[in-house]
């Protein structure tokens, strides 16, 4: 499984998500708060997809990272 990840600082309103969803062409698998930070995530099925979404996130200012994990 491949995962995309981000955060940003979260000001009590979701449209940063929105921004986000539009710029990955999808909606987030799994997102989530914790101390101030708002937490989106893709789960991805191929690299490329990865690589994608992540250049769309980072051209917009938030930045990601991809996450191979060894589990699957």
């Amino acid at each position: 499984m491949i995962e995309v990840r981000t955060s940003y600082i979260f000001d009590g309103t979701f449209v940063r998500d929105d921004i986000a969803h539009h710029a990955a062409g999808r909606i987030s698998d799994f997102s989530g708060c914790g101390f101030c930070e708002r937490d989106l995530g893709w789960v991805c099925k191929s690299e490329i997809e990865a690589e994608r979404i992540k250049r769309a996130l980072d051209k917009i200012g938030m930045k990601a990272t991809i996450r191979n994990d060894p589990k699957n």
